[in-house]
């Protein structure tokens, strides 16, 4: 259970985390057991009611200060979780962190979410092939982020969970500027609508839970079909791209 002690600051198995959501890169560092997380209160409420799944195969695209890799270490125990880094930089407070867990946690840094290659290799060396848990919170963006679905969704075990953040991204005001460097990009909530359209057609996905801060895809306990994502036009219709 997560001990508040401000507004901002909480405590969870002997280690200290600071929520700190401004925007940008600048954020506060993390340091030894004290650790910043990009999480509102919304987002650690959603991660502390799935504790009772026992995932015990996590996965984690976009580490940043690893505040969300340490935070998932505590809540579920993990038999191994591995975190996947596009920036080359160390982080020393996640690597001391992952020391302490005596081979049981791993950081891959100057990984792209898209180099399916390496993922498939980290999926089959790390993990023995199967995952219970896979969080995407790298870059948000609706190609990179469905080419890592394509790619990881099939590895969960069946039953396993996918967690996609950030996906309303499009819908807050920043973004609907035009001088914004994002207006002209597809918004990712194309993968969501893309995710309703497999539900209906095919079975792979038992069921998605869709909230304001992210969406969970549960896999059903069928195999993920060679076709995934690809729902030919319904009544003739191309589906429509928001």
């Amino acid at each position: 259970m997560l001990v508040w002690t401000s507004d901002h600051t909480f405590e969870l198995a002997g280690c200290r985390f600071t929520i700190d959501v401004s925007p940008g890169r600048n954020r506060r560092p993390s340091a030894d057991r004290d650790f910043t997380i990009v999480k509102n209160r919304a987002y650690l409420i959603r991660y502390e009611k799935l504790q009772s799944f026992k995932f015990k195969k996590i996965l984690e695209l976009g580490v940043f200060q690893g505040g969300s890799f340490v935070l998932m270490d505590k809540l579920f125990d993990p038999d191994m979780i591995v975190g996947v880094e596009l920036s080359s930089r160390p982080i020393e407070a996640l690597d001391q962190h992952i020391a302490r867990r005596d081979g049981h946690a791993k950081v891959h840094y100057g990984t792209s979410q898209v180099d399916i290659d390496r993922l498939e290799r980290i999926v089959e060396e790390d993990f023995g092939g199967e995952l219970d848990l896979i969080v995407d919170d790298a870059s948000h963006t609706y190609e990179m982020t469905r080419e890592s679905f394509l790619a990881l969704f099939p590895k969960l075990r069946p039953g396993g969970l996918y967690i996609i953040e950030d996906w309303a991204w499009s819908y807050k005001a920043p973004y609907q500027d035009p001088a914004h460097p994002w207006n002209k990009r597809p918004a990712l909530v194309n993968l969501i609508i893309e995710l309703l359209h497999e539900i209906a057609t095919k079975d792979a996905i038992a069921s998605m839970q869709v909230f304001s801060t992210m969406a969970l895809i549960w896999k059903s306990q069928r195999r993920a079909p060679s076709d995934l994502l690809e729902t030919p036009p319904l009544r003739g219709r191309e589906p429509s791209q928001y």
